[in-house]
């Protein structure tokens, strides 16, 4: 038997060879191995990342430089480090700034601060000079008209006082109005063309931000600068069990800041980065606590008016039950709420006030103030304080084990 030749001999695939030219002759065309791309080394692919992470950083940078320069970049939302509202990112991210940004940021609202002094009575040409041991404290200007804030714990009621700008600027102290309601006191000076900047909102700023305290004396160039951070955004300073029974006619939550603060700050003027104020620096139980601004921006209005700060009086004493390890022990029918109860000469219900003559009584557990549900975060005393004379308030409350609601407007 004669062997047959492989289909892929050379002697095969040569004569397939010569029968296709025939076929096809000079239209025969020869095809080129198709080409493979190379693949790129982790070398490349390394300096390709290295070379466009410095481009987005030479980038970003100049568009800071540069916006001044540069008017549409402002529009988009840049702007340059001439501005302290610079933020390299987001406000919901962590943000690290160089101290000559926080001092750029401090040079600036360096214009809202004042520094409140005994008035001198001297007449021997000394009356506006004043040394850095007879400041009382720092205030922070709320209107152009003069309107100041300060520590209410700082000035007395039979004293005249001067608050100096940071111009040198003297301006006298013409009435002091205190709040009930926050530690503050707010001061009217006989000024007029004063710079100021926002409040921050107690609800806007976060946990571990970065904010930055400022304090000046007179005489010094600059303002005394302290950056730290917010601890606890809403703290209840608490070292005793009798530290847990509010009022409701005050503000209980404060602003816990970094533990690793200089006693020479209290009384200073706290800010957050994107240059709004939040509070004065005070001490309590050996804490450093703000309470902030936004407690007192519902009464400025009507207390620019009246010339003095109206505060609705409810008169309930309580304890917040989801602050208890266990509120079931102390009220049963709830474990969330305001429970009213006495606390050593103090009473539950105030003889006499809103909360008595609309019927409520002690041993009651308050849930609700129109519809919103009392918690750690929403105090009894924050629902009542945020409303004004003439709001009605549908008060839900637990009694005996039943749910009942009662209306009343506040006086």
């Amino acid at each position: 038997m004669k062997p047959r030749t492989s289909p892929t001999s050379p002697k095969v695939i040569a004569e397939e060879g010569s029968d296709i030219e025939k076929l096809y002759g000079t239209q025969l065309k020869s095809f080129d191995r198709p080409r493979v791309a190379p693949r790129p080394s982790m070398v490349w692919l390394m300096m390709i990342l290295i070379i466009g992470f410095a481009a987005g950083i030479v980038g970003q940078l100049s568009l800071i430089w540069f916006s001044n320069e540069l008017p549409f970049l402002e529009q988009l939302g840049f702007s340059s480090s001439d501005s302290p509202s610079v933020v390299l990112t987001s406000r919901n991210k962590d943000r690290v700034l160089t101290a000559e940004q926080v001092e750029t940021i401090a040079q600036d609202l360096d214009h809202t601060l004042v520094t409140i002094y005994p008035a001198h009575t001297s007449s021997a040409g000394l009356e506006n000079q004043y040394v850095s041991s007879e400041k009382v404290g720092e205030g922070f200007v709320i209107t152009e008209d003069g309107y100041v804030i300060i520590d209410a714990t700082t000035v007395v009621d039979d004293q005249s006082y001067v608050a100096i700008g940071y111009d040198g600027s003297v301006y006298a102290v013409s009435s002091v109005m205190r709040d009930s309601a926050t530690p503050y006191a707010i001061l009217k000076l006989d000024a007029n063309k004063l710079s100021t900047v926002a409040f921050s909102d107690i609800d806007s700023i976060r946990n571990s931000e970065e904010v930055v305290a400022l304090a000046r004396d007179t005489g010094s160039r600059g303002p005394r600068i302290l950056k730290t951070s917010i601890q606890q955004t809403r703290y209840y300073p608490v070292s005793t069990g009798a530290d847990l029974y509010f009022s409701t006619d005050r503000y209980q939550a404060r602003v816990l800041l970094g533990s690793a603060l200089d006693s020479d700050f209290l009384h200073a003027v706290v800010f957050t980065l994107d240059k709004k104020a939040l509070g004065i620096l005070v001490r309590e139980h050996d804490t450093y606590v703000v309470v902030p601004f936004s407690y007192v921006s519902n009464i400025l209005e009507s207390s620019f008016v009246s010339g003095r700060i109206i505060r609705p009086s409810f008169g309930v004493h309580y304890v917040t039950l989801d602050m208890l390890a266990d509120g079931s022990r102390i009220a049963d029918g709830a474990s969330q709420g305001a429970y009213i109860t006495s606390f050593g000469s103090e009473s539950g219900v105030v003889s006499g006030s809103l909360a008595e003559k609309a019927g409520i009584q002690i041993g009651d557990i308050i849930t609700e103030i129109n519809s919103t549900p009392l918690t750690e975060s929403e105090t009894l005393s924050e629902l009542i304080l945020n409303h004004e004379a003439g709001d009605t308030l549908a008060v839900t409350l637990i009694r005996d084990g039943t749910s009942q609601k009662i209306n009343l407007t506040i006086e």
